[in-house]
């Protein structure tokens, strides 16, 4: 048991780090390098899931993609999605919670950076993506390390999100070590456990202390000057990403206060239908195999 939850803790971490490495790199370019409007309110909106509770996380994301959210009442009334107790909706809480650490640490390296670096380069004959290649990702190696390593650490040791929205069949070490010691009582796997997770928590921080001590970029004189886009491909990439990340960061966290004021739930009669979560027959069953 101990090796299963511990491979699936990492599993997950490491998946949710590069889907947060993967939305929070574009998003640390689009804030380092453009200037737009609407910037300081996106970039704020990018920060609130992370002083966000979970249960106020878990809620939102249940409101809007729940099995009587918003997105099933509205588009797939007749073919309902899946969302709440899976894997997905781990890796994108995770994602959503996370991304600001991206965009702070690798995105102030980027501001920065000395330009006449990658001016350098250009002037040498390199393209756009030789210099990004060659020239910017090498120099932003520690920072990106910093960030995934502290991604990963709060991916890692996530409880809260696990727990209510994936359930007890996605069990982390963490999530383990409360269904062991509070509903089956087996007080020795739960302490195994958590020292298992004692031992790896310190050995990322450990790891991550040094990484920060070494994460140093040559700096310009002055932070580098954000510019408006002026390409075609430029402004396309500021669109796309201003709507991505404002849909991403802004519908989970109204879709709660709208769930408040619109009536959503089943009728009397339905509500048996209806699956808000996992139920207590379901977990009865899952401690009773897991105690055999």
């Amino acid at each position: 048991l101990a090796l299963y939850v511990l491979r699936f803790t990492f599993y997950q971490a490491l998946l949710s780090t590069v889907l947060t490495f993967i939305l929070g790199l574009p998003s640390s370019v689009l804030f380092a390098r453009f200037d737009f409007r609407g910037k300081p309110l996106l970039r704020a909106l990018t920060a609130v899931p992370f002083m966000l509770p979970t249960v106020v996380v878990a809620a939102g994301f249940n409101a809007l993609l729940g099995p009587r959210g918003w997105v099933n009442l509205t588009l797939f009334s007749n073919a309902p999605i899946h969302f709440y107790g899976t894997l997905t909706a781990i890796l994108v809480a995770h994602v959503f919670y996370n991304t600001t650490i991206v965009i702070r640490i690798v995105g102030n390296a980027l501001t920065h950076l000395d330009p006449r670096l990658e001016q350098a380069a250009r002037t040498l004959g390199a393209d756009h993506r030789r210099v990004w290649t060659r020239v910017t990702l090498p120099l932003l190696r520690a920072p990106l390390l910093a960030a995934g390593l502290l991604v990963f650490l709060f991916d890692f040791t996530s409880f809260g999100v696990i727990l209510l929205l994936g359930g007890p069949q996605f069990s982390t070490l963490e999530v383990e070590i409360y269904i062991q010691s509070m509903h089956l009582l087996n007080l020795p796997m739960a302490a195994l456990l958590s020292l298992i997770q004692l031992l790896f928590t310190l050995a990322f921080s450990v790891l991550y202390s040094r990484v920060v001590t070494r994460a140093l970029v040559p700096t310009a004189p002055k932070p580098s000057t954000a510019r408006p886009p002026k390409s075609l491909r430029e402004r396309i990439f500021v669109l796309g990403m201003f709507f991505l990340l404002f849909t991403f960061f802004v519908f989970p966290i109204l879709s709660l206060p709208f769930r408040s004021l619109a009536r959503l739930d089943a009728d009397r009669g339905q509500r048996s239908e209806v699956t808000y979560g996992l139920t207590a027959d379901y977990y009865r069953e899952l401690f009773i195999n897991r105690r055999g």
